[in-house]
């Protein structure tokens, strides 16, 4: 698969515009300058459009007590994300890839869309094209980037989104 220059270069201008956020706040550690604002990038991958947590053993997490609790879908995704931006304000929430594709019932019987929708009412800022959003081929990709967070047709490519009520940025 061919990537086109400009995904390259919309690509490389978020690559930059994020090392440009993070190295001054990276570099400052404790006592740091009061100009400096502090960060959090959260970061997820594979979500498949799992909107229901996971059957059996793969739908729990085990804590360091041993005592398991159950993990995955939608509510736990939006849970966790909303506690940690709480403890951080000034946090993007990134995904790594295959957010759709390979998808239980639930999500593929309507092409994903509730995943998509999803995503946009937790705010993700961006997001990684991994090689399920290309399962139904790159024109499905790109209307899915109409909807939701702005995909490019790299597996590696992230570019900011813009779909979400036409900002580039999480509303406040």
């Amino acid at each position: 698969m061919t990537i086109s220059s400009r995904l390259l270069r919309r690509a490389s201008a978020l690559v930059t515009a994020l090392a440009l956020l993070v190295a001054p706040a990276a570099a400052a550690g404790p006592g740091h300058d009061p100009g400096t604002t502090e960060i959090r990038l959260i970061g997820f991958n594979d979500f498949h459009g799992n909107l229901e947590p996971p059957a059996g053993s793969s739908g729990r997490v085990r804590l360091s007590d041993g005592t398991a609790v159950e993990a995955g879908g939608a509510a736990y995704l939006a849970t966790h994300v909303r506690e940690l931006r709480a403890q951080t304000p000034n946090s993007l929430l990134l995904s790594a890839g295959d957010n759709i594709g390979a998808s239980p019932l639930a999500s593929a019987l309507f092409h994903d869309e509730p995943t998509i929708e999803l995503f946009n009412q937790i705010g993700v800022d961006a997001s990684a094209v991994g090689n399920h959003e290309l399962d139904e081929g790159t024109a499905s990709c790109s209307e899915s980037s109409s909807a939701a967070v702005t995909r490019s047709t790299g597996a590696s490519s992230a570019i900011p989104t813009g779909a979400r009520s036409g900002r580039t940025s999480r509303p406040t």
